[in-house]
């Protein structure tokens, strides 16, 4: 239960397995705790690729503006990969003659914030509600939960506010939007495209 301490309350935190084991019941417990186990397992190894494509980008950024972000973001993302302490800084020129997909370093943020085992513990100790901690160690403060969900939203905000000046492919509507469709529903109102993905991601969850 190491790893997941810290997402419990403090009534819970310091008490024996058995304890959690009586309060979470026992395969929460270990499910939650294999969760955190194999997040922590895996930062490492993101942590040596990460900085380089997030400075690549910011570099490429004020090198050359957007279209100087996507070419950063390759070489950071190169520089990475070979040297996780980082690469060199690219050049104006550099930056505006080398392509790369990396055109939203917010979405990227996003999925590497999500991935961080302080984030997954405070959306496990949202979960658990009065059993769950209600801050989150980060580094040597005391983090309050609701900061890391208002984290989540701004980063996803920011993802989506960018994606969304691409125009997408006109057509058909999407297979995941069918039953809404034949319900009448608005497939143009975000909120209704979420819920079908949700639900296509809670049936689909056994795929893997």
């Amino acid at each position: 239960m190491r790893n997941l301490r810290d997402a419990l309350s403090p009534s819970l935190a310091d008490a024996p397995r058995s304890r959690i084991y009586r309060s979470l019941g026992s395969v929460l417990a270990e499910d939650l705790e294999d969760i955190l186990s194999t997040s922590r397992a895996a930062t490492s190894r993101i942590q040596q690729l990460a900085p380089g494509v997030l400075q690549g980008a910011a570099t490429g950024f004020v090198a050359g503006g957007p279209a100087g972000a996507l070419a950063g973001g390759a070489l950071g993302a190169a520089g990475g990969l070979a040297n996780p302490r980082g690469a060199a800084a690219p050049s104006r020129a550099a930056a505006a003659t080398i392509s790369s997909p990396l055109w939203n370093p917010a979405a990227l943020e996003l999925l590497l914030t999500a991935l961080r085992p302080e984030v997954i513990e405070a959306l496990i100790a949202m979960a658990l509600g009065r059993l769950g901690a209600r801050t989150i160690p980060v580094g040597n403060a005391s983090v309050p939960v609701q900061a890391f969900g208002e984290l989540i939203g701004a980063l996803a905000s920011e993802a989506l506010s960018h994606h969304e000046q691409y125009p997408t492919r006109a057509g058909s509507p999407r297979r995941y939007l069918a039953e809404a469709l034949a319900r009448g529903e608005d497939i143009d109102e975000p909120s209704v495209r979420a819920e079908s993905l949700r639900t296509l991601l809670r049936e689909t969850a056994d795929d893997f």
